[in-house]
């Protein structure tokens, strides 16, 4: 028991830890980050795991192509 204890203790410290900084960066990253005017698929705002889960099934190239159509070509000026 004293392991399920030691573990479930590691868990939440980790949660109490790693759950605000997720908070504090995806509100940044939708609010205040230079690009957030910019549309585009919620989830690929603010993280690539967006992206890697269609290159990993392949149809990367299908799916930014569907972005181009549905929110238009913008890009940010330099």
């Amino acid at each position: 028991m004293a392991f399920l204890d030691v573990a479930f203790l590691v868990a939440a410290r980790a949660a109490s830890v790693l759950l605000p900084m997720f908070i504090l960066y995806a509100g940044y990253t939708l609010f205040f980050h230079p690009l957030h005017r910019y549309p585009g698929p919620f989830v690929a705002k603010f993280t690539d795991a967006y992206g890697g889960y269609f290159a990993v099934r392949k149809c990367l190239h299908l799916t930014t192509h569907q972005n181009f159509q549905k929110y238009g070509k913008y890009l940010p000026s330099p």
